[in-house]
């Protein structure tokens, strides 16, 4: 069960980071052209 918790738990960090990168991309369009 401690591994599956974990697991859920990086999945969930990496949720964070993707949208966290997405918002960025979406707030500084200029940047990335």
């Amino acid at each position: 069960q401690l591994g599956n918790i974990q697991k859920q738990l990086y999945n969930v960090e990496g949720a964070i980071m993707f949208i966290d990168l997405e918002i960025k991309k979406m707030e500084e369009p200029k940047k990335i052209d």
